[in-house]
């Protein structure tokens, strides 16, 4: 009877031999899935920043191709508010900032026997609320009010005579509601802003008795301020309305409560203004002749509210000299940059590497860059059609 012969164990050489095989694969294929997250990370990081830029343009779209909609083309873009000496909202060493102006177009407006209006002068609904009386010293307003209806201290409203003649900006110091159990109800406007450089959003020595007769209405007038402010180390591309929108009594910037942020991780906004070439005219009145206000590097320039010709008002032809000025109502297309970076340092770059860098936009020389982050651009083009109107309008 044969003897069992004994089972063979693994050497010493073989377990090693193994063992260093199996750690080579599960060191690679560890790399392979740090590699991977890595790449996932800064993809990610890229894909928050296009969502980032997407939230800034189309909210900024849709803002500034309402400006000068229902107000005169001189005030569509603000050089007044807050603005003691220019430029104010052109910086060549920092984000700029840009002021839109435009009427509220969420109103509807009948003639008298146009529908169910039987109202001499018209009939008013949604945002526009007719007036049956005013005064202009002191400045006052009576306004037949919809229930429901709430204006904030801030909030620049319109005053049109019948068939939009005499267009008159007011700004509310006080707040003004009426509640929505409360039938339509007149009620008096009288306490108007005292701030100085308001100028003609708060003209209150203009109104006039047509402003209290038959087919005069209230319109709202949004006015919207867009800077970059850094929050708890992040910068935002933010929204001022001027309005006092949480009712504390104190309105923005000095109530942070009541700014709006509209997109994170911006760094930076550079704002164009293009003005139309006029015939016959070699070059343009901004810096470097092109046209184009607030894109020569190093100079910091914006559109001017004193020009020679004064400006040209409703109406104007388009040859005329006032017509080839840096004022405000000239400007017919704005171009905005903006710079952001990604939401965290990127972890597939070595410590200490000193982040994308990208030449600056428009006026403000030099480059950007953050230590650690990626940056990205986005550009928008806007035409303002509105600023071609030749006359104020009610509908």
């Amino acid at each position: 009877m044969a003897l069992p012969r004994p089972q063979r164990g693994f050497s010493l050489l073989e377990v090693l031999t193994a063992s260093a095989v199996s750690l080579v694969a599960v060191t690679a294929a560890s790399q392979a899935m740090v590699g991977q997250y890595t790449a996932l990370h800064s993809r990610d990081l890229s894909r928050t920043a296009n969502g980032a830029a997407r939230e800034a343009t189309q909210f900024l779209d849709s803002t500034l191709r309402m400006t000068g909609f229902g107000v005169d083309p001189r005030w569509a873009i603000d050089f007044s508010y807050r603005c003691a000496n220019q430029p104010c909202r052109d910086s060549a060493s920092g984000p700029d900032e840009l002021v839109v102006v435009s009427r509220d177009a969420r109103y509807r407006f009948l003639a008298q026997g146009e529908g169910a209006c039987t109202t001499v002068g018209g009939c008013f609904s949604g945002n526009s609320w007719p007036i049956t009386a005013a005064t202009s010293d002191p400045a006052s307003l009576t306004v037949t009010l919809q229930p429901g209806t709430a204006l904030e201290a801030g909030r620049v409203v319109l005053a049109l005579c019948a068939g939009g003649q005499s267009p008159v900006m007011l700004t509310l110091a006080a707040p003004v509601s009426l509640g929505s159990a409360s039938p339509a109800s007149d009620v008096v406007l009288n306490q108007f802003s005292g701030d100085p450089t308001l100028g003609p959003y708060n003209d209150r020595g203009s109104l006039r008795a047509c402003h209290g007769q038959p087919g005069a209405a209230l319109f709202l007038v949004d006015r919207s301020r867009f800077f970059i402010q850094t929050l708890n180390g992040t910068p935002w591309l933010m929204l001022d309305t001027g309005r006092d929108l949480d009712g504390d009594g104190i309105l923005p910037p000095a109530d942070q409560d009541d700014l709006i942020p509209v997109a994170k991780n911006v760094l930076d906004m550079q704002v164009a203004y293009a003005l139309d070439a006029c015939t016959g005219v070699a070059s343009g009145p901004d810096s470097d002749g092109d046209w184009i206000i607030g894109n020569a590097k190093g100079t910091p320039e914006e559109p001017l509210l004193n020009t020679n010709p004064a400006a040209p008002i409703y109406g104007t032809v388009s040859t005329d000299p006032s017509r080839c000025t840096l004022n405000p109502a000239n400007v017919r297309a704005l171009r905005l940059t903006l710079r952001l970076r990604s939401d965290r340092a990127d972890p597939g770059k070595n410590n200490g590497w000193t982040g994308d860098s990208i030449a600056n936009a428009e006026n403000r020389p030099g480059t950007l860059n953050v230590p650690g982050y990626r940056l990205f651009t986005t550009q928008l083009d806007v035409t303002l059609r509105n600023m071609s109107s030749t006359a104020s309008f009610i509908f």
